[in-house]
């Protein structure tokens, strides 16, 4: 018999978009973000010299709704390290997509999730994961 164990990490983890300093929506001119992701299928990605993605579709329908004049073309496709530098030393800057963590929840300004993630393990009957710090212990033959 199969038995499903579910984990879920951190109270809330979930891709979101987020931002530094300033909100997309503003009353008065929307500003200018300096844009980055990362390739993460399917939410963004490149294909034949175009970015694109769940992620950056979504992205590309905010800024046109809050009626600024960025594109697919602002956004940079990055290594991750680089983009998560770049947002945390720089005012109007956006980076997407990110899981969010307790630890990063007071850094940024986070706009909306994208997708809850659920981690599952599926085990034999006789097997127990009690903690998430067992998975290894247990499931390593000694």
């Amino acid at each position: 018999m199969i038995r499903k164990t579910t984990l879920t990490l951190g109270s809330l983890i979930c891709s979101v978009f987020f931002l530094t300093m300033y909100s997309l929506a503003t009353a008065d001119a929307v500003p200018k973000f300096t844009i980055y992701t990362e390739n993460y299928k399917p939410y963004n990605f490149e294909k034949d010299g175009k970015i694109q993605g769940i992620a950056v579709e979504l992205l590309t329908q905010m800024l046109e709704k809050a009626g600024s004049s960025q594109t697919l073309a602002d956004i940079k496709l990055v290594p991750w390290a680089r983009g998560y530098d770049a947002v945390q030393k720089n005012e109007k800057t956006l980076l997407f997509s990110i899981t969010r963590t307790e630890e990063r929840e007071d850094l940024f300004k986070w706009v909306c999730p994208i997708k809850t993630i659920t981690e599952e393990l599926w085990a034999l009957k006789p097997i127990f994961v009690g903690r998430q710090h067992n998975i290894l212990k247990t499931l390593i033959a000694k």
